[in-house]
C-alpha cells in the first residue's frame, strides 16, 4: 500500500486577507504621528478623527512630518497632504480629517499651508497630471522601490489610472495618480 503525499502551495495556506505590512527597512507612519504634525500648525485633532487614505511608510522610525496643504471636503471633512521634512524619508500622502465639533482650521495659523474653502464638485475631478507633462513614477514591489522620471501620455485626477512613458520612450507604464506630478505603480 503506497501512501500518497501531496502538498498545497504556500499561498493556499495563507488567510484570505492579510494586513498590509511595510517592506523591510520601511516603517509605517501612524495617525498619532500625523496628529502631532497637525498640532504643529495649530490644528488640534485626535488620531481617532484621522483616516489614512493610503498606507504611508518611511525609511526612518520617527520621520519629521509637515502639513503641505489642506482642502475642505463636503461632509465637514478636510483632506490634508502630509510629507516628510526630508523627501528621501517618505512619499507625500493624504489623510482625511473629520472635524466634528472641532473648530475649522485657522488659515492664519497655517502660514506654510493652503486651504481652499470652495467645495470640490464631485463630477468634475481636478486634473493632477496632464498629457505631455513630466512626472515622477514610484514603482514598489515586495522588496524594491524604484523612482523613474516619466512623461504622462494621458491626463488624470488623483486616484485615476493613466499611462506614461519612460525617458527613452521604449517602456510604457500604467500607474495611479497620487498627487500633482506623482504616479505610483506596483510590480
Amino acid at each position: 500500500m503506497t501512501r500518497l503525499k501531496f502538498f498545497l502551495p504556500w499561498f493556499v495556506l495563507l488567510p484570505a486577507a492579510l494586513p498590509a505590512m511595510a517592506a523591510s527597512g520601511r516603517f509605517a507612519i501612524n495617525p498619532d504621528k500625523v496628529a502631532g504634525a497637525m498640532a504643529g500648525i495649530g490644528m488640534q485633532v485626535s488620531p481617532a478623527q484621522l483616516t489614512m487614505l493610503s498606507d504611508a511608510v518611511a525609511t526612518t522610525v520617527d520621520p519629521e512630518l509637515r502639513v503641505q496643504s489642506m482642502q475642505r471636503w463636503p461632509g465637514n471633512k478636510v483632506v490634508v497632504r502630509v510629507e516628510c521634512a526630508s523627501q528621501e524619508q517618505c512619499l507625500p500622502f493624504f489623510v482625511s480629517v473629520r472635524l466634528g465639533n472641532a473648530a475649522a482650521p485657522n488659515p492664519i495659523a497655517m502660514a506654510n499651508s493652503t486651504i481652499s474653502t470652495e467645495p470640490i464638485p464631485r463630477n468634475t475631478p481636478t486634473i493632477a497630471v496632464r498629457a505631455g507633462s513630466p512626472a515622477t513614477l514610484y514603482i514598489e514591489g515586495d522588496h524594491i522601490h524604484i523612482r523613474v522620471a516619466v512623461k504622462c501620455l494621458q491626463s488624470g485626477a488623483i486616484g485615476q489610472t493613466v499611462r506614461a512613458e519612460g525617458p527613452d520612450r521604449q517602456q510604457t507604464y500604467t500607474a495611479q495618480v497620487e498627487s500633482a506630478g506623482v504616479l505610483k505603480g506596483r510590480l
